[in-house]
């Protein structure tokens, strides 16, 4: 069953505090539906990484490193939301981006800026 992720001004906050902690550092969060960490990586890997939570990492081969069986809800980036990233993250079910900036806004995916 799809969790409707409601998007108040805590949770933006709280996106708007984790997208602060990674201003600099180039950086991309993946965050769960509680806005916990699933997985850090740099932003220049994010749709690759996006692409293969979708794909779905089967959890008995850890060759990866990636154990993603949690659905990802929201991603903050540290940079710009590319095209790649945001068709990705559609892709993956992502219902929020957090990003300084937006190479297009055609998405129903929710846009935060900071």
């Amino acid at each position: 069953k799809e969790e409707i992720f409601e998007l108040d001004e805590d949770k933006k906050n709280k996106l708007k505090e984790i997208a602060k902690e990674i201003e600099g550092t180039g950086k991309a969060i993946i965050l769960n539906n509680s806005l916990n960490e699933i997985k850090s990586v740099s932003a220049k890997m994010l749709s690759g990484t996006l692409n293969r939570i979708r794909v779905g990492i089967n959890p008995y081969t850890h060759s990866s490193g990636s154990q993603m069986r949690e659905k990802p809800t929201a991603v903050v980036i540290d940079g710009t939301a590319t095209i790649p990233i945001i068709s990705a993250a559609e892709d993956a079910t992502v219902q929020v981006i957090v990003a300084k900036n937006f190479a297009t806004t055609d998405t129903k995916i929710k846009l935060v800026g900071f």
